[in-house]
């Protein structure tokens, strides 16, 4: 007992320092595997669909993760890594729900923390294209797409859920996306992790 409770210690430290964007230095960071935060096992909340309490969750999961892995992408000459938002591809029960909330909301944690320092988010092209189309005069349109600002990643993901007794489980996984086209391992997954959840009925 006193070993988990040593453990649990050191756990909850590189943790906070994990959010404090200082991490822990002696961690192992494993990019061949798909890591788990502790199921959430709690009343019916609209019949076991994610809501904001899910959203903060997974990510403050996937903040600390990435800060993590941070020094194992590859960087542009200033130094930072550009990365482009992809969607989440929801798999789940309810396919049309939309989840890109969940990118939006990891995005905005990464731009607000420690590490926007070494990281840059670039637009999706083709939000860019439209959004230079409805707000600029032909004279002033430019094409961005310059081998200095073409994005290194593509932070993307996938939602499932599956149906069990008394209850349903959800998964989401989020990954990064190596986007080099001469990188010898095309499309590269460079960082993944996954957070799951299970409503009882």
């Amino acid at each position: 007992m006193k070993y988990m409770h040593k453990t649990l210690a050191a756990t909850l430290t590189c943790t906070i320092f994990a959010f404090g964007v200082i991490g822990c230095s002696s961690a192992k960071v494993d990019h061949g595997r798909t890591n788990q935060v502790p199921q959430d096992v709690r009343g019916p909340v609209e019949h076991g669909q994610l809501g904001s309490k899910e959203l903060d969750n997974t990510t403050d999961v996937m903040l600390t993760s990435i800060v993590a892995s941070i020094d194992h992408l590859r960087r542009g000459e200033d130094g930072r890594s550009i990365i482009v938002l992809d969607h989440m591809v929801n798999k789940t029960h309810r396919p049309t729900q939309d989840l890109d909330i969940f990118l939006a909301q990891l995005r905005r944690k990464l731009n607000t923390s420690g590490i926007k320092y070494q990281i840059v988010f670039v637009e999706n092209p083709r939000d860019a294209d439209a959004m230079r189309n409805r707000v600029l005069e032909d004279s002033l349109k430019d094409d961005y797409d310059t081998p200095g600002l073409r994005p290194h990643y593509a932070l993307t993901g996938d939602v499932y859920s599956i149906d069990e007794r008394g209850g349903r489980y959800w998964e989401l996984f989020f990954r990064l996306t190596d986007l080099d086209p001469n990188n010898p391992i095309r499309n590269e997954i460079r960082w993944e992790n996954s957070a799951g959840f299970r409503f009882a009925r």
